[in-house]
């Protein structure tokens, strides 16, 4: 099979993809926006080291919801943004093949 030097074969392609769909990650952040808490809920396909965190725009980790095993299916911890002032943060959870983020707004009164 040939190709040209900036394009890769169909079947190189194919594999990349279904390798990229091995492990589908979830996030949802209950409410968005976020006024007293929220629930950061993720799903994880299969059992592992899973890390669930907080960062400002600037990318300065603001928190750390969970940094060890889950087991596969939803998880969800409480995010209480206490110290830090109205704005878009994001959060994110990661495993060792995947990562997934989502934007969250966090609203004082």
């Amino acid at each position: 099979m040939g190709c040209t030097p900036n394009t890769l074969p169909a079947v190189a392609f194919g594999e990349a993809l279904a390798q990229a769909n091995l492990e589908q990650l979830a996030l949802e952040i209950i409410p968005n926006p976020v006024f007293q808490s929220a629930v950061v809920r993720f799903y994880v396909p299969q059992d592992g080291f899973v890390t669930v965190k907080v960062h400002d725009l600037k990318g300065k980790l603001i928190e750390t919801l969970h940094q060890q095993y889950a087991a596969a299916g939803w998880n969800e911890v409480v995010f209480y943004p206490r110290y830090i002032g109205s704005g878009m943060y994001f959060a994110t959870v990661q495993t060792p093949n995947a990562l997934e983020t989502k934007r969250m707004v966090v609203q004082r009164n």
